[in-house]
């Protein structure tokens, strides 16, 4: 008998780079090491929120991995996103959040299930890095658990009327 590690060992995936994915890896280490470490300490210590970093990883097309050029993104596979947060986190895991936050929770959504107009007015500018996003779960009463969330948002009109409480909003107090 092997055990369980060793069977998981032999089902478990391996993932072979391609010259592209290894030229990002590359890419996105050295933006770590070079741009993020050195305010790691920083940001976990003090609180602060990063946004010079946020805003030159912008530059590298890292706030929109995996949306297409035509909505602000840099059009890249899964695993490719993957890299980049890996990376990222290696040096600082609130800056990898951040990151994940905006490309997942916030692009991933608008691309699937916006129309035009919004991903217009909403996804190129977050996937571009001119604007940040934030994703609010966490309630009082539910903590993460999405089954257990009180939070509604009715229409009123144009608008819609948003009604709960949250405990944390990940990117919130920064967030456009």
């Amino acid at each position: 008998d092997r055990g369980d590690a060793a069977a998981s060992e032999d089902q478990a995936m391996h993932i072979e780079l391609d010259e592209e994915q290894k030229m990002l890896r590359e890419e996105v280490r050295r933006f770590a090491e070079e741009v993020v470490k050195p305010k790691a300490k920083e940001i976990d210590e003090q609180g602060a929120f990063p946004r010079d970093t946020i805003r030159q990883a912008a530059e590298l097309g890292l706030t929109g991995v995996s949306v297409p050029e035509k909505w602000g993104g840099v059009e890249m596979n899964t695993v490719s996103y993957c890299l980049v947060i890996e990376e990222v986190s290696r040096v600082c895991a609130s800056t990898g959040v951040i990151l994940s936050v905006n490309n997942s929770l916030v692009c991933d959504p608008l691309l699937a299930f916006g129309n035009d107009e919004q991903k217009e007015r909403f996804l190129a500018p977050l996937a571009s890095g001119e604007l940040l996003g934030c994703f609010a779960l966490t309630e009082p009463d539910a903590g993460s658990d999405p089954a257990a969330l009180r939070t509604t948002a009715r229409r009123d009109g144009d608008d819609y009327v948003l009604d709960g409480n949250k405990v944390f909003i990940t990117n919130g107090t920064d967030a456009d």
